[in-house]
């Protein structure tokens, strides 16, 4: 029983970081590329409502994609790079 609720706990609190996270960051983009901070403020509330709410499913994709990214980052740009550059 007490692994289900430190389970659940955890995922929560997880939930919590995720939001304010992604909040913050959509903030600063919408707000670096409109100016208004009202306008900043509304363009982040509906898509957090969009992405938290509707496509829950997004954030975890996101969020697994930034830690591959974190841990994989340098060897990715390498391969990529490798890719596309012709010698």
């Amino acid at each position: 029983m007490n692994n289900i609720i430190l389970a659940t706990a955890f995922q929560d609190t997880l939930w919590i970081i995720l939001f304010i996270v992604f909040s913050l960051s959509i903030f600063v983009w919408t707000k670096k590329k409109i100016g208004n901070e009202i306008v900043a403020i509304l363009i982040t509330g509906f898509l957090v409502f969009l992405l938290f709410y509707q496509y829950p499913d997004i954030i975890w994709l996101a969020a697994i994609g930034v830690g591959i990214y974190y841990i994989f980052g340098s060897d990715l740009k390498a391969g990529i790079k490798g890719l596309f550059v012709r010698k």
